[in-house]
């Protein structure tokens, strides 16, 4: 048994949303035994085993974070995603699949985000992320609930939430949210709503990122603060 934890050096004087620390939202375990840990962090830095990680949005905003561990509580790893100082980047959601893939899921606010040197832009307003790491720590693809269209990427038309993740049996990326107006999978997948009226949705992802189906779940109208809680498969 072993307990770890991450460390930031701050002084006194910081201010009191840096003192907000480094916030897990979400744990995974692979067939291995490897453990991963994900969330966001408002302290100017944050610290797993030797490796620092360095904010780089405003002071009262986060960036992501996510982290390995083995079975024996060894650090092995550790990631996050720059954005612009305006941006703030959330994580809801990391599953591991029966290759020992990693997935990891959130918000992105209005910024270009770059995950080891893959990006992903939302501009405007809030979207959402998909990123597919290998074991190591390697970023194999990011990617989203796009606010615009391909065509004008620039302008936004919405906004969304990708909340939860389920891997199937055939190692299919599922993941589960809310949107607002209009929302873009990529491969010519998109919802688009008249308004701001929300919906919940379901989309699926193939391991090479590519979406191929969605379902539409539910119109949320004159709801605040809707999310699905889990999603299982059969």
């Amino acid at each position: 048994i072993w307990l770890k934890s991450s460390t930031y050096n701050g002084t006194a004087s910081i201010p009191s949303s840096h003192r907000i620390g480094t916030q897990p939202r979400s744990l995974d375990i692979d067939n291995n035994g490897n453990i991963y840990v994900a969330g966001h962090f408002f302290s100017n830095s944050t610290t797993f085993g030797t490796q620092t990680l360095n904010k780089t949005a405003s002071t009262n905003n986060a960036n992501l974070f996510i982290a390995k561990y083995d079975s024996a509580g060894n650090f092995g790893w550790a990631s996050t995603a720059v954005t612009s100082s305006a941006s703030h980047s959330t994580v809801y959601d990391v599953k591991t699949d029966g290759l020992n893939n990693v997935f990891l899921t959130g918000t992105i606010y209005n910024s270009t985000a770059n995950f080891g040197g893959t990006t992903i832009s939302f501009f405007g307003n809030a979207g959402s992320y998909l990123t597919k790491y290998t074991s190591s720590g390697a970023v194999s693809w990011v990617k989203g609930g796009k606010i615009a269209t391909d065509a004008q990427p620039n302008i936004n038309l919405g906004s969304n939430i990708f909340d939860k993740i389920y891997l199937d049996t055939n190692n299919n990326i599922n993941v589960s949210g809310v949107f607002y107006g209009y929302i873009n999978f990529g491969n010519n997948l998109y919802i688009q709503n008249p308004d701001f009226t929300g919906n919940l949705f379901s989309v699926k992802f193939d391991q090479s990122g590519l979406a191929s189906d969605y379902l539409k779940i539910a119109d949320v109208a004159q709801s605040r603060n809707v999310k699905i809680l889990d999603i299982q498969g059969s």
